[in-house]
């Protein structure tokens, strides 16, 4: 391969690279599929879990004790309002952004303290609570914010996720799901109709620009009738469309099949 000097360019080029093993990982699914079971489960070696989502201290317990994980959590970021945190109004705002200010800095400062560690699995439960966090953080509520307003709360969100760049972390974010919709024109008797109709595609739900900053991302789902699980590579480097079942859903299994590289350990 040519070096980047014969084509005229500077040391600061180059045509080789240096993988850091960074990856930023998002599995996503109906609420209730297993994702964090799966993930905390099957995950190599220690894990820091930073749990945003439900109360899952029974199958924390059992993961450590029954599977003898070794899982590092912080204490659950929940968030208890006063007022209305929807529409808030007046004082309602400024006290919920005050609340929502105080776990949104003890997030980021539990996400610092992991990818300075030694660990270097992290699991964030979930994308869609990071999200609306900070949201609520700058503004107090979730809904009736100027369109112009957004560009701050977007460059925040990507600040997080970007942060474990060139850590070397492997970071994989649970995040629930939806219907991606489309709109459509319907000719009628009376004339031409606006309407929306689903897609056969889903997206993580919150944040827009969140899937186009992942790496790889996956798609669970669970067969009530046969007891099992399954995920499907959505993004990746590799692997788009492959379908891992049974024993192979598992997060080592997941990032080989979506990167190439089989040492995730």
């Amino acid at each position: 391969m040519a070096k980047p000097s014969s084509h005229g360019l500077g040391p600061s080029f180059h045509s080789t690279t240096k993988p850091t093993g960074t990856l930023a990982v998002s599995i996503r699914g109906p609420v209730g599929v297993g994702k964090t079971y799966t993930a905390l489960k099957t995950i190599p070696g220690p894990v820091v879990y930073l749990n945003g989502d439900r109360d899952n201290d029974l199958l924390l317990g059992r993961l450590r004790g029954k599977f003898k994980r070794e899982i590092m959590s912080t204490e659950r970021y929940t968030l208890k309002f006063k007022h209305d945190v929807m529409r808030g109004k007046g004082e309602a705002v400024d006290d919920n952004a005050r609340i929502a200010r105080t776990i949104r800095d003890r997030f980021k400062a539990d996400l610092i303290a992991a990818l300075e560690s030694q660990v270097r699995h992290i699991v964030i439960d979930q994308s869609a609570f990071v999200w609306s966090l900070i949201r609520i953080a700058r503004w107090g509520k979730l809904t009736e914010i100027p369109q112009i307003l957004y560009s701050q709360a977007n460059w925040e969100m990507e600040q997080i996720i970007h942060q474990a760049d060139d850590t070397g972390k492997v970071v994989i974010w649970l995040s629930p799901s939806e219907q991606v919709w489309e709109d459509v024109i319907e000719q009628t008797p009376n004339g031409p109709k606006k309407t929306r109709r689903p897609t056969n595609k889903t997206q993580s739900v919150g944040y827009k620009g969140f899937d186009s900053a992942m790496t790889v991302i996956a798609e669970m789902h669970y067969d009530i009738e046969e007891n099992a699980r399954s995920l499907k590579i959505i993004k990746g480097v590799q692997g788009i469309g492959q379908v891992l079942t049974g024993k192979e859903v598992t997060i080592p299994s997941l990032l080989a099949a979506a990167t190439g590289v089989e040492d995730w350990e």
